[in-house]
């Protein structure tokens, strides 16, 4: 039997027939992993824009199918004619990770849908969330 145990430094296999530990990286190649990313807190124009599109892309795993320049800060998120094409998953997603780096917390459908309808909008909430 196989168990399972979290460490500071992360997931460990334990009952291997060797009594060799695996760690994540083991048990999860880094091709299957998502790549943790880091954002700059920043509430700078254009500059907080910049990172609200990168953990938008990487959030909503979209880094690979939309470039850069066609993810303009006026864009749509949801529905035609939006280059990402979020869903309600990407949404979640997309706010739990708000919270986290940038400390913004959207609650309900409503603000969601007020503040999530391009990246401009969510600028202004994070800049009017921090005082700026």
């Amino acid at each position: 039997m196989v168990k399972f145990c979290m460490r500071k430094f992360g997931l460990y296999r334990f009952g291997e027939p060797s009594g060799y530990l695996k760690t994540q990286a083991d048990i999860h190649p880094p091709q299957t992993r998502k790549q943790k990313m880091s954002y700059t807190f920043t509430l700078a124009e254009h500059a907080l824009e910049a990172e609200l599109k990168k953990l938008i892309l990487q959030e909503a795993d979209k880094t690979d199918d939309v470039a850069a320049e066609d993810f303009t800060d006026d864009a749509p998120l949801f529905g035609d004619g939006s280059p990402v094409d979020l869903d309600s998953l990407d949404a979640l997603q997309i706010c739990v990770a708000l919270q986290q780096y940038f400390q913004v917390r959207l609650q309900g459908d409503r603000m969601v849908r007020k503040h999530m309808m391009c990246v401009r909008d969510l600028a202004a909430l994070v800049r009017a969330e921090h005082g700026a």
